[in-house]
């Protein structure tokens, strides 16, 4: 939703050559509380209030996918602008942006108190709309849903709702699982922007497939597809969205004028007097094997890489270690021209790793001897830290462990 963002530090790149040595914070006005686009703004809050909006600049530049500088947004409005003359709504090559009195409704709240919330997504379109751009446009979906990515995180890949949905995309998990965006306690896939891309493009496709037009497959984005289909049946079989709109959600009854507003400034930010300042560029990187169970920050002492630089390039990563039970290594996002000092320091990260304890939530049918000889434990040990009096364990139950690599090697699961 828009307003994941409402509560986040969102972090912004820019191509400057220096990787984020350096960053200020600028507190961003407070929003109304009954605005009905405040609602949408505020996901994490069910009390649909906006507090404390921040959004922190960095002065270097990183993106997660290999992608050409990211022109102006004027440049793209000319091109995008002829996609979008069509005042229909079943057109399967592009989202027509049809105005009514709830986008007028919501352009004014943007153009008034949150100019500044849409002049900082504007100032950060750079990061990541031409990757899902470009990812879109090779799924053939409408490029300029691209933008429904703002009103869901921010874009933040690192965003997570009040309801548990997670990342750009927030999705969550029984629809990650459906569309393979896969998670551990170690990572979680849903925080790749590239995958999670990939994923909503299938799932965007898929629900207009389904429902046969655009606003629909928005609206069911955010509320379900059931729940879409309820509404069409409350309709008499209708499918336009603004004759089933009372049959939905309030949520969702907002969240499609709230798209068709942000994408309309977005195409052309100097018609609803806004700068066209786009200062991020797309974030590239390149990759480097590094061995399973090391903290980003001894990676980062030991190679002299920006500790700030590898975390934000591996939102991926929920614990900020590389997964312990990589085979063959882990393969990190690491900034560009930086890989060979990963292969040199090889040996030096391997020497590094030290034992990593965490908890482990037992699964049906799970052993005490086989999460020990998962993790290169004894029994007997993992009994003592658990302070278990037999080998009974129960589905659910959560048991201290600790990866002890030089074990683990026995059992085929170190790097």
């Amino acid at each position: 939703m828009l307003g994941t963002i409402a509560s986040l530090s969102i972090p912004s790149c820019s191509s400057s050559g220096i990787l984020y040595k350096s960053g200020t914070v600028e507190e961003l006005r407070h929003a109304s509380d009954h605005h009905p686009l405040a609602g949408i703004i505020t996901k994490r809050h069910p009390e649909n209030r906006i507090d404390d909006i921040i959004v922190t600049h960095f002065n270097g530049g990183l993106t997660f996918r290999k992608t050409p500088t990211s022109p102006s947004i004027s440049v793209l409005c000319e091109k995008v602008t002829t996609m979008l003359r069509s005042n229909g709504e079943d057109n399967s090559g592009t989202v027509p942006l049809v105005m009514d009195r709830y986008v007028k409704e919501d352009i004014r709240y943007l153009e008034t108190r949150g100019w500044w919330l849409m002049q900082s997504l504007i100032d950060r379109s750079g990061e990541y709309i031409p990757m899902i751009r470009t990812i879109f446009e090779e799924e053939r979906i409408p490029p300029e849903l691209a933008y429904l990515s703002i009103p869901e995180s921010g874009p933040d890949p690192r965003a997570l709702s009040w309801a548990g949905a997670v990342g750009l995309w927030q999705f969550a998990e029984s629809t990650a699982l459906r569309y393979r965006l896969k998670s551990s306690w170690w990572y979680d896939e849903r925080m790749d922007p590239v995958l999670s891309t990939e994923a909503a493009g299938r799932l965007l496709k898929n629900l207009y497939d389904s429902l046969g037009n655009w606003y629909l497959a928005i609206a069911a984005y955010n509320c379900g597809e059931t729940t879409v289909d309820w509404a069409i049946r409350r309709s008499n079989g209708s499918r336009n969205f603004r004759k089933i709109k009372r049959y939905l959600p309030w949520e969702t009854r907002n969240y499609v004028p709230a798209y068709i507003a942000v994408a309309s400034i977005m195409v052309d930010p100097a018609k609803f007097g806004f700068q066209d300042n786009v200062t991020t560029d797309p974030i590239v990187y390149d990759t480097a094997r590094v061995p399973g169970g090391i903290d980003l920050a001894d990676i980062s002492r030991l190679t002299g890489v920006d500790y700030d630089s590898l975390a934000l390039l591996n939102p991926v990563m929920i614990h900020l270690i590389t997964p312990p039970d990589s085979h063959g290594g882990y393969f990190l996002n690491v900034p560009v021209g930086t890989s060979g000092l990963f292969a040199k320091d090889y040996s030096k990260l391997l020497a590094s790793r030290k034992p990593i304890w965490f908890y482990h939530t037992v699964r049906s049918g799970e052993t005490l001897s086989g999460i020990a000889a998962h993790y290169g434990m004894s029994v007997h040990r993992l009994m003592v830290v658990n302070h278990l009096r037999g080998a009974l364990i129960r589905c659910g139950e959560r048991l201290k462990v600790t990866y002890d690599f030089a074990r683990a090697r026995l059992y085929g699961l170190g790097s």
